[in-house]
């Protein structure tokens, strides 16, 4: 999935990129395509997110904030 979203990322950035170079930055079209690519990058920092955020308690002691010896 995670490759699925940064596929997706990079063709959502270049197509920001070509839409802005010809209609300019102020566009509706580059506004909304520049939404766009926020909420995938949103998403995918939320499952990077969900990923440490399992890996990580069972190696921390809960107490010191430690790794276990």
């Amino acid at each position: 999935m995670k490759r699925s979203i940064e596929r997706k990322l990079e063709r959502a950035r270049e197509d920001l990129n070509k839409i802005a170079e010809v209609r300019g930055m102020q566009d509706p079209l580059v506004l909304q395509k520049s939404q766009s690519l926020d909420e995938l990058v949103n998403r995918f920092l939320q499952l990077q997110h969900q990923k440490n955020k399992k890996a990580t308690p069972s190696s921390f002691s809960r107490t010191k904030g430690l790794p276990f010896p």
